[in-house]
C-alpha cells in the first residue's frame, strides 16, 4: 500500500494541470475536472509530497484550489454575455462575502492582520466558488458525466477503504501524514495509532479516511454520493431506476459510511433516504427505510460486537466523551456569542485558533461564523443555508430534465451536511464543500432563467 500513495499526487497534478488547460481555452468544463479529479486527493497529495522531501512546494500545492477557482470564475465573468440578473441567494451569498470582509479590517481579537486575512479566506471563499456555478453556462453542463465520475469516485473510496479494513491499517500511516501535521499546523500526532483522534471512536476501533483527509470527510462524501444517486436517477413521476453501476455506487455509499464511523453522517444518510422517500412519494423507499432500522437494529443488539453497541448507545444517550466534549464546546461558543454579539473577531474560531489550541466553539461550523463574525454573521450564513433548502425544494416539481436533477441534488446535499456541520468545520473539508457552493450556484443560475413555467418570485 506504500507505493499507492504516489498515485494521488499524480492523479492532482494531472487534473489541475488539465482543469487549467481547458478554463484557459474558454471551457469551463475545466472547473469540473479539477473539483472532481484533484481536490478529493488534496490532503493526501500533499502529505505526500512532503513525504518525498517536497516541502517547499507546499504553499505552492495550498494555492491551486484557490488559484483554479479565481481562474474559472474570471473566464467566466469574461465569456458572460447576457444581463446579469440578481436572485436573493445571490444577495444573501454576496453579502456575506462583504460583511466577512469588513472584519478583516477590524482589530478585533489577538489576530494580527495577515492572521485575520487567512481566516477571511478560510470562512469566505466559498462565494467565489458560488459565483462559478452561478455564472456556468448551463447548455456547456455535461451533467451526467460527471455526476458518475462522482461515483466512480465513490466506488474507488470504498474500495480502498475495505482493503485499509481488511489488513486493519491506514492508508495515511504510510503518507507523511502526521509529519505535515506537525509542519504545517504544530499539531503533534494523538491517539493510538500514530495519526490524531479522528481516525479512531472512543474504544480504539478505527474509522478509515481512504484517500480523504479524515474519516469525517469520507463520510460526507458518501453523502454527497447518494444524494447524486437520488438526483441522477430518479427520472419522471418520481421514478427512481437504478442501473448496474448505480447499484454497485449505492452499495459503496454504505460501505464507506459504515467504515468511516461518523455518527452524524451516518444519521444524515438515514435522513437522506428519509426526505427523498418524502419529496418524490415512493411509499416503498419509506417502507425499505423503516426495515433497515429495524434489520440495523436488530444486528447491533445480536450480532455487533460491544464495542459497536457502546459506540451506538453512548452517541444516543450523549453519554460518550466525544459527544459530550461537542455539548461542552457548543456551549462556550453559545455563550461567547450572547457576550460578545458582535464576534471576536476573524481567526477567534475554526482553523487558525485550533492551531494555537485555543479554539472557542468546537467543531460546529455555524458557531465557528457566530464566534468570529457575530450573532448578524451566524443568522445570514444559516439563511443562506435553508433558504438554499427551500429554493430546492419549491422549485423540484417545477423544473424538469437536468435542471430538476440539479434542485434534488442540492436539496438533498443540504439536507446532508446539516448534521455534519454541526460537528466539523466543513469548510475545511474543500472537495464537500467547494463541491456543494458551486452546485448552490448552478441551482440559483437554474432559477435566473425565464422558464415559462417557473415562478421567478421564488427566487
Amino acid at each position: 500500500m506504500q507505493y499507492l500513495v504516489f498515485i494521488f499526487p499524480l492523479l492532482f497534478m494531472i487534473s489541475f494541470l488539465l482543469g487549467c488547460y481547458k478554463i484557459l481555452k474558454g471551457d469551463p468544463n475545466g472547473l469540473f475536472i479539477f473539483l472532481i479529479g484533484g481536490l478529493p486527493f488534496y490532503a493526501i497529495s500533499l502529505s505526500t509530497f512532503y513525504l518525498i522531501g517536497g516541502k517547499n512546494i507546499i504553499p505552492i500545492i495550498q494555492t491551486t484550489k484557490e488559484f483554479v477557482v479565481i481562474l474559472s470564475l474570471g473566464t467566466l465573468l469574461l465569456q458572460y454575455k447576457t444581463l446579469f440578473k440578481w436572485t436573493l441567494l445571490d444577495r444573501l451569498v454576496l453579502l456575506f462575502f462583504i460583511f466577512c470582509s469588513i472584519y478583516v479590517f477590524l482589530p478585533l481579537g489577538p489576530y494580527g492582520f495577515i492572521q485575520r486575512l487567512l481566516a477571511f479566506k478560510g470562512l469566505s471563499f466559498f462565494p467565489l466558488v458560488y459565483f462559478c456555478g452561478r455564472l456556468f453556462p448551463l447548455r456547456k453542463t455535461h451533467l451526467e458525466k460527471y455526476f458518475s465520475f462522482i461515483l466512480v469516485l465513490t466506488i474507488a473510496a470504498a474500495a480502498l477503504s475495505f482493503g485499509e479494513y481488511l489488513i486493519q491499517t491506514h492508508l495515511q500511516a504510510y503518507t507523511g501524514y502526521s509529519d505535515l501535521n506537525y509542519y504545517v499546523y504544530k499539531q503533534d500526532p494523538s491517539g493510538n495509532y500514530g495519526l490524531t483522534w479522528t481516525f479512531e471512536i472512543e474504544n480504539g476501533t478505527k474509522r478509515f479516511a481512504s484517500f480523504f483527509s479524515t474519516p469525517l470527510e469520507h463520510a460526507a462524501a458518501s453523502i454527497i454520493a447518494l444524494a447524486i444517486i437520488a438526483g441522477l436517477y430518479t427520472e419522471k413521476r418520481n421514478q427512481l431506476f437504478l442501473s448496474k453501476f448505480g447499484w454497485i455506487a449505492l452499495l459503496a455509499t454504505v460501505v464507506s459510511i459504515l467504515l468511516s464511523l461518523s455518527r452524524a453522517a451516518i444519521l444524515s444518510y438515514f435522513a437522506v433516504i428519509l426526505i427523498y422517500s418524502f419529496i418524490t412519494k415512493r411509499r416503498e423507499i419509506l417502507s425499505i427505510f423503516y426495515l433497515t432500522i429495524l434489520l440495523f437494529f436488530i444486528y447491533l443488539f445480536s450480532f455487533s460486537s460491544k464495542e459497536i453497541q457502546d459506540f451506538v448507545m453512548g452517541t444516543i444517550t450523549f453519554s460518550n466523551q466525544s459527544s459530550v466534549g461537542h455539548l461542552v464546546e457548543w456551549l462556550t461558543g453559545i455563550e461567547s456569542m450572547i457576550a460578545k454579539p458582535l464576534g471576536l473577531g476573524l481567526g477567534s474560531s475554526g482553523g487558525i485558533t485550533a492551531n494555537e489550541g485555543d479554539a472557542v466553539g468546537g467543531e460546529n461550523q455555524f458557531i465557528i461564523v457566530g464566534v468570529q463574525i457575530g450573532i448578524a454573521g451566524f443568522l445570514l450564513y444559516a439563511w443562506i443555508h435553508f433558504y438554499t433548502i427551500y429554493l430546492a425544494y419549491k422549485n423540484y416539481k417545477i423544473l424538469k430534465g437536468k435542471e430538476q436533477k440539479i434542485a434534488m441534488t442540492v436539496l438533498l446535499i443540504r439536507v446532508g451536511m446539516f448534521l455534519p456541520m454541526f460537528t466539523s468545520n466543513l469548510d475545511t473539508f474543500i472537495y464537500i464543500s467547494y463541491l456543494m457552493w458551486f452546485m448552490t450556484g448552478l441551482l440559483s443560475n437554474i432559477l435566473s432563467k425565464p422558464y415559462a413555467d417557473l415562478e421567478h418570485k421564488t427566487v
